[in-house]
């Protein structure tokens, strides 16, 4: 009979230990590991601590198809005029380099009178039967003023393309 009241007794004392573990074990838990209480506390706390502007959702602006529309064609016109100044600009640029090369050369004859250009300004008319004609009113073939002529033409030219330049970065 004695060993059934100690059998017994090591059961009951094992028992107690288990409770005793488990209580003690369940105490620790506590200390460390933070309840779902305090984690939602904590969440409150940080999101009371952001500012609006942050916690706030994005409204995301949604455009009618009309409104998109209006904007590529807004976009295209812009895009035809800078296709449009940007061939301007090549067309001078073109003309001012041929320009330059005939000043360069220009510049190399010492002769009153140029052999290889001649300015001629021509009067726009109409004879009795209503056709357009151009007279010729004078011509002029001196170095000196073909030269500064050719100088002045390149010069009004460069004051173009910068404009045009000016208006292609602004549009």
């Amino acid at each position: 009979m004695k060993n059934n009241e100690t059998g017994a007794k090591a059961a009951a004392s094992t028992t107690t230990n288990k409770a005793t573990v488990t209580e003690s074990t369940k105490a620790v838990t506590e200390k460390t590991t933070p309840t779902v209480e305090m984690a939602k506390a904590a969440e409150t706390a940080k999101a009371e601590s952001k500012p609006a502007a942050e916690t706030a959702t994005p409204t995301v602006k949604t455009e009618t198809i009309e409104e998109l529309q209006k904007r590529l064609e807004i976009e295209l016109k812009r895009l035809n005029r800078k296709k449009e100044l940007a061939k301007h600009r090549e067309t001078f640029m073109k003309s001012i380099e041929s320009l330059q090369l005939y000043i360069d050369e220009l510049k190399n004859e010492d002769e009153f009178e140029t052999q290889s250009a001649k300015l001629t300004f021509n009067i726009l008319s109409t004879d009795k039967y209503d056709r357009i004609n151009f007279t010729d009113m004078f011509s002029i073939s001196n170095t000196a003023l073909i030269n500064k002529f050719c100088d002045m033409l390149l010069s009004e030219m460069k004051e173009k393309v910068a404009s045009l330049e000016t208006e292609f970065l602004t549009a």
